[in-house]
């Protein structure tokens, strides 16, 4: 598999260890600890959720009404459960595209609201990619590219195969003048994640 995937001499042993290590072995370490510290995020009862799965519902809807129920809902589970490490990332993207529709300095404002949100969940676990893909989120539109392709490729370390997080990477590309990367990326999800 990884003399097919990757151009490296099949004698050289040291070279196909490290590359098995760092391709292969180091993200499922990885993957496996952030899944552990997700563990200990269960909310505190099953009304926060209810709340945390409408809230999503909402965010789908994208519409100043629904995006302004799901910050409050999600604010709520904050309140009554505690510092949660994904639910902080819903409010980041919650608050990003609520400031979408509102534009203007209300944008930039809710950009920077999100980005306290992204690093409060990247507080509570380093190792949570999506944590890492809001905060380069809010950063490429801040226009802070260099940082928000820090961010996505940091992100991507930790997973390399989240759909979500190619998509976003993709755009960013895109949207500093590096289309012509996007779009192997966006090829390649296309054929096993069309929507």
């Amino acid at each position: 598999i990884c003399s097919v995937k990757v151009d490296i001499d099949l004698t050289d042993l040291g070279s196909i260890s490290t590359k098995i290590a760092s391709e292969c072995v180091i993200p499922i370490i990885l993957h496996l600890q952030r899944n552990e510290a997700e563990s200990w995020d269960a909310f505190r009862d099953s009304e926060d959720e209810q709340a945390f799965r409408e809230a999503q519902k909402l965010m789908t809807q994208r519409t100043l009404g629904a995006l302004d129920r799901a910050r409050r809902l999600l604010v709520g589970i904050l309140d009554r459960s505690g510092e949660i490490g994904h639910v902080y990332v819903a409010l980041a993207r919650a608050e990003h595209s609520y400031g979408q529709l509102q534009a203007g300095e209300q944008f930039v404002e809710a950009l920077e609201n999100a980005r306290v949100h992204a690093k409060k969940a990247i507080e509570i676990d380093d190792l949570n990619p999506r944590a890492h893909g809001e905060l380069a989120l809010q950063d490429l539109f801040l226009r802070k590219h260099k940082t928000a392709t820090e961010e996505y490729q940091r992100a991507l370390r930790l997973n390399p195969y989240d759909p979500f997080l190619l998509a976003d990477w993709a755009d960013c590309l895109a949207h500093i003048g590096r289309a012509d990367e996007a779009l192997p990326i966006l090829e390649t999800l296309s054929a096993s994640w069309p929507s």
